[in-house]
């Protein structure tokens, strides 16, 4: 007989990437630092030693409102990404306060594949189910264990079905689509979903003479706007094609992403439809965080029933739905990673220009400082306008963020692209790192002594 081993995790890691990718960055990289780096010496070959005469005298530098243009066009780049890094922080910090419908804490699930295994059988899978949940409610800090299909935002995305009522449409492009799910009793007691109308499934259910389904507020106003949908009759798409008696209403919840519309569901008895491979859900007794304590113990009772069950996800509920918040994270640490990034090299453009004014204009800076003039007034005259031009071009970045949509709506929770609290925050830290390399650059004018760079000049 095969033994099957336990299944921990799926591996989806990759070896290395492709040597092309690489050889590919490294020509881009390689080609723009000589592009870089040719135009300026091209520029300069091209002086003649009379013009550097007359620059050096005081005249003013070549190519000074490209290196402006420059700068700016980078400020503007940099506050761009750097608004879109602040966004996605501010839409993920939502998303980890937003209500899904069920609560995420204190709970632990795993999923069983019986069938992956020749010992199992219909009837032995059965039994095995009866026998678990025997043991786990005996194990210490349990309070309640459902079953499902499958579990909201786990990843494993369920099935739909269209549903149709005795007086409604036949047409099947007319009717609603809604997600389908089969559960067992306490199923919505366990996950923390309630009843807002009817009742939820009991063990009675699974003999009744019709069978009974649970349908969510969403579905219920959908096809009964004017009156209650418990004992209403409908039909699902299936190959009974059964009419099934509506018992209770659910309160809508998140099923599939984070930023799903509100959609129709509707859940069948577990008991009366048996599935090989399920998920089972124990609820933690005590505070929120006592789920991972039941992590070991929850293990253990079932390698006491059969070492070589193949166990999928085993773990608390939120590491299982940490799927759903994987993108966004994903995308909140990105964005924000080239945004700092982006900032960084502004930085760099407003130190350099700044320098470079510095350096250029070192005879005007010791005659104005001979003739009486402050730190502060230096301090304006050499980085005034290189923390305009960036400033300018930062505005024009968050504007750009703000009214050009550029995708950014599809891909936010809670927070629009127009979130002032996102806006500023990202304006004040360009401005404040803006500020700091144009300073440290130009406190470079205020300690030059006036007559030694009148003696040079």
């Amino acid at each position: 007989q095969a033994m099957v081993p336990p299944l921990d995790y799926v591996s989806t890691w990759r070896p290395a990437a492709d040597a092309r990718v690489v050889a590919f960055s490294i020509l881009l990289v390689v080609g723009v630092a000589l592009v870089c780096g040719l135009g300026p010496a091209i520029q300069a070959s091209g002086h003649s030693f009379i013009a550097g005469l007359k620059d050096l005298g005081g005249g003013a530098p070549r190519g000074r409102r490209l290196r402006e243009l420059l700068v700016g066009a980078q400020a503007l780049v940099s506050a761009l990404l750097l608004v879109a890094g602040s966004l996605f922080v501010r839409s993920f910090q939502h998303a980890r306060r937003m209500d899904p419908g069920f609560a995420i804490d204190g709970a632990v699930a795993f999923t069983l594949h019986p069938e992956l295994s020749p010992a199992y059988d219909a009837a032995r899978t059965r039994g095995l189910y009866a026998r678990l949940e025997e043991s786990l409610s005996g194990v210490p800090g349990v309070q309640s264990i459902a079953r499902a299909a499958w579990l909201p935002l786990d990843g494993n995305a369920g099935n739909v079905r269209r549903v149709f009522t005795p007086n409604g449409p036949t047409d099947p492009t007319q009717v609603p689509v809604a997600e389908f799910n089969v559960v067992t009793p306490r199923y919505f007691a366990t996950i923390g979903t309630p009843i807002v109308e009817g009742r939820e499934f009991v063990r009675a259910d699974s003999s009744t003479a019709m069978e009974g389904v649970i349908i969510n507020d969403v579905l219920a106003r959908r096809l009964w706007p004017a009156g209650s949908a418990v004992g209403q009759r409908l039909r699902i798409e299936s190959p009974s094609n059964a009419e099934l008696e509506v018992i209770g209403v659910a309160r809508a919840s998140l099923y599939r992403t984070l930023g799903e519309r509100p959609r129709p569901a509707l859940w069948l008895n577990l008991d009366r439809n048996p599935r090989s491979r399920v998920t089972t859900l124990i609820r933690a007794r005590g505070p929120r965080d006592s789920d991972a304590a039941l992590v070991a113990p929850v293990r253990g009772a079932i390698a006491a029933i059969d070492p070589t069950l193949p166990i999928v996800g085993h773990g608390t509920f939120r590491q299982r739905v940490s799927v759903a918040y994987a993108s966004i994270e994903t995308g909140a640490v990105g964005a924000l990673g080239f945004g700092l990034l982006a900032l960084l090299l502004a930085a760099s453009g407003v130190y350099g220009l700044t320098a470079y004014a510095v350096a250029q204009r070192r005879r005007e800076i010791g005659i104005r400082m001979a003739l009486g003039a402050t730190r502060s007034a230096i301090l304006r005259l050499v980085a005034g306008r290189a923390l305009t031009l960036t400033l300018v071009g930062a505005g024009a970045g968050a504007l750009l963020a703000a009214l050009v949509p550029m995708g950014l709506d599809s891909l936010l929770f809670g927070v629009s692209r127009y979130d002032p609290r996102a806006l500023a925050v990202a304006i004040a830290v360009f401005g404040a790192v803006a500020l700091a390399a144009a300073l440290s650059a130009a406190m470079r004018a205020v300690g030059l002594d006036p007559m030694r760079v009148l003696r040079l000049e």
